[in-house]
């Protein structure tokens, strides 16, 4: 460039960075139409080039002018290029900004969702006093509980689809929608489970399953027992008055894995003052710093130690350990059945 001065260096460099905001500009709104008029507008207004030997371009054809002339008309060039660079730029910020509110608005609603869907469950049934309660680890949640009492007939539900979020939240508010559909008829909780599994291994992605434990209370001629059946879950805990702990085993698939498993029910005895516990996988297997996951074990020895305290006390005991054991990333529910 003729005739260097630390001012025309700064015209060229503003100009520079009016032509990068533009590259930029083009990158983010994806307008690669502009890619050729950028091009244009270098070569023609500020890349010096020759043709037939003559120099042609803006700072060829500004060689006659002053440098003060010369100046002016960069300096002025710039100025428009950070004009248009800061309206890109307002445009970028708003438009991220539509979009931040935009998804913030969607994850309250997902929120609000969820809290309809699987709200928290604190009742006493006259059969059995129940608390439920599901904490997830984002605005919607994988986890589903539900409690429901028909014809004398206690239900506890408890779910885990795998994952968790948005995606897992839609699967679980379908598993809900079938299970309460299903209910209508009050089938056995075997059939019940077989159905379900059919409906969701036709609905559900490839990658996709879902986990469950149910328990069904009844009280027939002075006694009290409860049908539970299990796909793919954490045993339910059965704990005794006097302490003594029996894990109601699982010994089938997830549900949704495959169409044509068949579930199978089993039958428990139970007493005024037992204890049905049923657990997600999001507590069991929080890890610590070191990667030492809490375990069942130590979550049954706190199960058994205060097996008598009140619902509420004893799922915070629980909510406690598991949190000060480490960091949630994992839906974490917990449903607690005391027979009365």
């Amino acid at each position: 460039m003729p005739n260097k001065t630390p001012g025309l260096a700064l015209a060229v460099s503003l100009f520079a960075g009016t032509i990068a905001s533009g590259w930029a500009a083009t990158s983010i709104y994806r307008a690669w139409w502009a890619i050729a008029l950028l091009i244009a507008f270098q070569a023609v207004f500020t890349m010096p080039y020759f043709d037939a030997g003559s120099k042609v371009g803006l700072y060829a054809w500004g060689e006659g002018m002053s440098e003060r002339v010369r100046l002016v008309l960069l300096a002025g060039m710039s100025a428009v290029g950070v004009v248009i660079g800061y309206v890109y730029t307002l445009m970028y910020v708003r438009g991220v900004t539509a979009k931040a509110a935009t998804a913030s608005a969607e994850l309250d609603m997902a929120r609000q969702i969820h809290e309809r869907v699987v709200p928290p469950v604190e009742k006493d049934f006259g059969i059995a006093e129940v608390y439920g309660k599901s904490h997830p680890s984002s605005e919607m949640g994988g986890d589903l509980l539900d409690v429901t009492l028909r014809e004398g007939l206690l239900d506890v539900y408890l779910a885990d689809v795998s994952g968790h979020g948005v995606k897992a939240g839609l699967v679980m508010g379908m598993v809900k929608s079938a299970i309460r559909m299903r209910q209508r008829s009050t089938p056995s909780l075997d059939v019940l489970v077989s159905d379900l599994n059919a409906v969701l291994a036709d609905l559900m992605m490839a990658d996709m399953f879902t986990t469950m434990a149910c328990v069904r209370i009844a009280r027939r001629d002075g006694s009290t027992c409860a049908e539970f059946a299990l796909a793919g879950h954490w045993p339910i805990l059965h704990v005794t008055s006097s302490g003594t702990l029996t894990e109601l085993p699982n010994e089938h698939l997830p549900l949704g894995v495959d169409s044509n498993e068949l579930f199978q029910s089993g039958v428990v005895q139970l007493r005024a003052g037992d204890l049905l516990v049923l657990i997600t996988d999001g507590l069991i297997e929080v890890q610590n710093s070191a990667g030492k996951e809490l375990g069942f074990a130590v979550f049954k020895e706190l199960i058994v130690r205060d097996r008598a305290k009140p619902l509420t006390e004893l799922h915070d005991a629980v909510l406690n350990l598991a949190r000060q054991h480490g960091k949630q990333l994992d839906d974490q529910s917990l449903v607690l059945v005391r027979v009365k």
